[in-house]
């Protein structure tokens, strides 16, 4: 038997955050794998896909001399019930073959150690990535990426790295997000999972990381105290160059609370609108015509498209600049909107009843 003391704080979110990363079924169904090794604790999890260890937390031993202890796995919600029963700041836990002991204040609660231990580990990678520099394009186009979709390449973001430059870009088939960045990487492509994006976010927010590929099936994510993994999506990104009109015969320029605010107050009761753009003003409507919204601008375009409502609003609050362009070629072709040089979107317009032929359905960027 062997006990050790540790901070109950630093634990109970430790093992909260890894109960998130366990499997929901399986032999290893919502266990967490603990070691010990130089008086510092790991606490590792995985469902599978993705991976998630945190590392250099402190303990000390009852035994000085003895500050190492082999790996074992348990019930990740009981650590966590048996946590939250602590009164103090300290937490000490006894360790045994087939068992845990934890202890604080008052508190003793006895936690079975599984038989069998699931090995958790993140290889280092063969390709450094410089990460910091793609994140924010990545959490930019985030909203365009579908969630459950039965092809896997639409639930991910392409990063396309090719002669100094990145391509990032996300789609759910009605709009494609695209974010161009200069790099150092050599020439590669992968598909890193949307809900990898969204843990690295809250994960490593505010920490300096190392982000590395592992022989192209893998990225990892490294800091003092945390590492991660996640499985890279093993398919083919469309072709979304294609997609992207080479010219536009009307381009309008606003700015981009104003188009936002329209855009809200239309959609109050229907989410599809009408924009449309003459020589003296912008009216926002939806599809029932039981609101319309109207406001003096003056501009030379003349033309309007339907569309989804978050379509827009969703591209307007992914970015911090001022203004935004929208671009135009003719009725029910894909619309182009622009934040700046380096990020745009396109967006397929609904088909406006009134120009539809009959059980025509929407095209697909995809």
């Amino acid at each position: 038997m062997k006990t050790i003391t540790l901070d109950n704080n630093t634990l109970k979110s430790v093992v909260a955050t890894a109960n998130l990363f366990t499997s929901k079924d399986g032999e290893f169904a919502g266990q967490i794998t603990i070691s010990g090794e130089d008086s510092k604790l790991e606490v590792k999890a995985s469902d599978g896909v993705q991976k998630v260890i945190y590392k250099n937390i402190p303990f000390v031993s009852s035994d000085l001399t003895d500050t190492d202890f082999l790996p074992f796995s348990i019930d990740g919600k009981k650590l966590t019930t048996a946590l939250k029963a602590a009164k103090k700041d300290d937490t000490h836990i006894e360790i045994h073959s087939e068992k845990i002991v934890v202890k604080s204040g008052r508190s003793k609660i006895i936690i079975d150690v599984f038989a069998n231990t699931q090995e958790v580990s993140i290889s280092r990678g063969n390709k450094k990535l410089d990460f910091l520099s793609l994140i924010n394009g990545l959490e930019q186009v985030l909203h365009s990426v579908d969630v459950n979709n039965p092809r896997p390449e639409l639930t991910g973001i392409s990063l396309d790295f090719k002669d100094g430059a990145c391509s990032i870009a996300g789609t759910d088939t009605k709009r494609l997000a695209v974010v161009q960045t200069t790099t150092t990487v050599e020439d590669c492509s992968y598909i890193v999972p949307r809900k990898a994006i969204e843990t690295i976010s809250k994960l490593f927010k505010g920490y300096k990381l190392e982000a590395e590929i592992v022989e192209d099936v893998a990225m990892t994510f490294h800091s003092e105290h945390l590492s991660y993994s996640t499985q890279l999506i093993n398919s083919k990104f469309i072709e979304w160059k294609r997609i992207v009109p080479k010219s536009f015969t009307q381009t309008v320029t606003l700015q981009k609370s104003l188009l936002l605010e329209l855009v809200k107050e239309a959609s109050i009761f229907n989410q599809e609108v009408i924009i449309n753009f003459n020589s003296n003003n912008i009216t926002v409507c939806d599809f029932d015509n039981s609101t319309e919204i109207v406001e003096e601008f003056e501009t030379n375009a003349d033309f309007k498209f339907a569309v989804q409502s978050k379509m827009i609003t969703d591209f307007l609050s992914s970015y911090s600049e001022e203004n935004v362009d929208i671009c135009f070629n003719e009725d029910n072709l894909p619309i182009l909107l622009k934040a700046n040089n380096e990020y745009f979107e396109i967006v397929m317009p609904i088909v406006l009843p009134t120009i539809a032929d009959n059980n025509e359905e929407v095209q697909n960027v995809a």
